[in-house]
């Protein structure tokens, strides 16, 4: 897969706060104004030459979240291009549904298995309990035992309760790519 387009997949999808809509409670955003804005943000990544990709990329990698994530993919990338034989012309990308490596010749209306929800906070996850901090909220990746899938309403940490094919462009993504009006422990 060429550098951009793998780049490119991972920065739309890392870098955008609608996928972290737990940061963002209590505000209702506008979504057709944020599809347009989308739309044309990722147009502009898809548009980037490698050099360029490679260098935005590394600029990124300053914070440690999305460095992290950055080492994930591509370890997970490697390993998937190094267990198959393939021809030169194969195009390898990242699901930005489920975030697993896949090759489009692959790709059938079972491949991939994921959530189409949100995460929200479990109050009564006793893990929270253990965890002495300002709350539970940017915890998503680290405690996922602590939320439950708004979409089928079980724990964070299980698999995806949706099978479909794999997607590589952010703008058809399933997941939930909205935030809610949080509720509070009183609600739960």
């Amino acid at each position: 897969m060429p550098l951009t387009s793998a780049l490119s997949t991972f920065i739309c999808a890392s870098s955008s706060p609608i996928r972290q809509p737990h940061r963002q409670l209590g505000i209702k955003l506008l979504r057709s104004t944020q599809t347009a804005n989308m739309s044309d943000d990722f147009e502009a990544v898809r548009n980037i030459s490698g050099d360029q990709a490679k260098a935005i990329l590394l600029t990124l990698c300053t914070n440690h979240v999305i460095r992290a994530k950055v080492a994930s993919y591509s370890k997970r990338l490697d390993q998937e291009e190094s267990s198959k034989k393939r021809k030169p012309e194969s195009t390898i990308a990242i699901c930005v549904q489920c975030d697993q490596p896949f090759y489009e010749e692959d790709n059938d209306e079972t491949s991939c298995v994921h959530h189409d929800g949100l995460l929200e906070v479990n109050y009564k996850a006793e893990v929270w309990e253990e965890i002495d901090d300002d709350g539970p909220f940017g915890y998503e990746e680290d405690v996922p035992e602590g939320f439950n899938w708004n979409c089928c309403g079980k724990i964070g940490t299980s698999a995806g309760c949706i099978k479909s094919p794999h997607q590589s462009d952010p703008e058809k993504s399933m997941k939930g790519d909205h935030a809610s009006e949080s509720k509070s422990k009183n609600d739960e």
